[in-house]
């Protein structure tokens, strides 16, 4: 029979083999080096003019001419009926 006490040694064993388990598998930590801030920075870079172009193919659209599968599709819907 366990107590109360006893319940709480043994999740308490459990946690702590839990977190030393955890530091194990956790992989080193790579340093920033001049290739990995380069990568960084062109993804930024990337994203950004994504972004910069999608804004300006979105420029003086309204919502109503917003077409997307799901717009298109009740558009169809309606059109049917």
């Amino acid at each position: 029979m366990e107590t109360v006490d006893m319940e709480r040694v043994r999740r308490n064993q459990e946690n702590i083999s839990l977190v030393k388990h955890k530091k194990q598998l956790q992989a080193p930590s790579v340093g920033v080096t001049s290739e990995l801030e380069r990568v960084r920075q062109n993804q930024e870079n990337i994203s950004s003019v994504k972004y910069q172009r999608g804004k300006k193919e979105m420029k003086g659209r309204s919502c109503g001419e917003l077409d997307t599968p799901g717009l298109s599709s009740v558009r169809e819907s309606q059109n049917d009926i």
